[in-house]
């Protein structure tokens, strides 16, 4: 259920972002490896829920940590609304400093043609 109070979140700033008298056709986000929500299920229920055409860009993780260690995290399980990960060099949990969001890149829209009756 927590999939689709995010994906309501995007459907409503979507919109929010369309321009009067234009439809929404398709939209590109970005899901950090260690989102909330899984780039695959987000992608999933955002279908389930809209007629749009979903793009997802995974944009892998990247932390700092203490010991000077700066890179992709080791991530050690993946569950649904969690993850936990270490500094592969040191095993301290490091500082995300890219990887955990979710934004909105691109939304494709289309005038809405009203038909002559």
């Amino acid at each position: 259920m927590h999939e689709t109070v995010i994906a309501s979140k995007i459907i409503r700033n979507v919109k929010k972002k369309v321009k009067k008298g234009h439809d929404v056709t398709g939209l590109l986000i970005e899901v950090g490896e260690l989102a909330h929500l899984p780039a695959h299920e987000l992608r999933d229920i955002l279908e389930t829920l809209t007629k749009w055409k979903i793009i997802v860009k995974i944009i892998k993780a990247s932390a700092k940590c203490s010991c000077g260690f700066k890179g992709h995290p080791k991530i050690l399980e993946r569950g649904h609304e969690f993850c936990i990960y270490i500094c592969p060099k040191c095993s301290k949990v490091p500082k995300l400093i890219d990887g955990e969001d979710i934004i909105i890149k691109k939304i494709n829209q289309t005038k809405i043609v009203k038909g002559s009756d």
